[in-house]
């Protein structure tokens, strides 16, 4: 079973930086610069195990972990703060599953906070949050083998990068890791939104989109239900085809 890539569109719809009406609901501008996000670009960036993690994870899960990644390793635009304590000491007992705690218990607050998914982006994005309650995240990770998770726990290690937006002539802050994935500086909430969204969406196109099973149990049951959808609409269209070739 395969889920769908996450849009640069829906991307920024679950991590609120989108500044327009979702169904109706105003959607208003918070901060100068899509904080959350930003933070989510890092952590994909420096953290390139999350990738081989991704198939236990629901999307709302990888958003969230990619977050504090970056944030608890004080990963920040120009200046790069302090690493929490706290989350490197996770790092160094090599305990998965506390790290995912940490994960959720600081990530998942921020992700809910203004998360707003437009009702023609709702399905795939259900589509994308496989997992339901049957089959809780500390299964999941118990199914990720000892090789991923020390890469995990080398990745983690240490402080994390600052980063600087790309400004004119390519010139950037001394220190700082260029935002390359912003042409010019963006200099509105919007033009950042923008970069961001379509930075992360660039990254998801290298994760895979496997969803793994787990001693039988099924996925979230929308994920099944999508199949016999996908069949009867196939059959429709083979039937409209026949009827078509019938009249000439």
């Amino acid at each position: 079973m395969k889920r769908p890539r996450p849009t640069k569109e829906l991307i920024s719809q679950v991590t609120a930086g989108k500044y327009f009406e979702i169904d109706g609901e105003p959607v208003a501008k918070s901060v100068k610069s899509p904080i959350f996000l930003a933070k989510v670009c890092f952590g994909m960036h420096e953290i390139p195990t999350l990738k081989s993690i991704y198939p236990f994870l629901n999307l709302d899960e990888a958003l969230v972990a990619a977050y504090v990644f970056a944030d608890a390793r004080g990963s920040e635009i120009v200046r790069s703060k302090v690493p929490n304590r706290k989350f490197l000491e996770l790092v160094d007992k090599k305990d998965l599953h506390a790290i995912f705690d940490y994960v959720n218990n600081h990530g998942f607050p921020m992700l809910n906070a203004g998360k707003r998914v437009s009702k023609d982006l709702d399905l795939k994005y259900n589509l994308m949050n496989p997992y339901g309650r049957d089959i809780p995240l500390i299964d999941r990770l118990a199914e990720v083998d000892a090789e991923t998770s020390e890469r995990l726990f080398d990745n983690l290690r240490g402080s994390g990068n600052a980063y600087s937006y790309r400004v004119q002539h390519g010139v950037t802050e001394s220190g700082c890791h260029e935002m390359f994935w912003f042409r010019i500086f963006p200099k509105t909430f919007d033009s950042k939104l923008r970069g961001y969204s379509a930075y992360a969406a660039r990254m998801f196109k290298s994760y895979p989109t496997d969803i793994k099973t787990m001693d039988g149990k099924v996925e979230h049951p929308i994920v099944e239900s999508v199949a016999p959808i996908r069949k009867t609409v196939e059959k429709v269209v083979e039937d409209l085809r026949k009827v078509q070739l019938s009249l000439f």
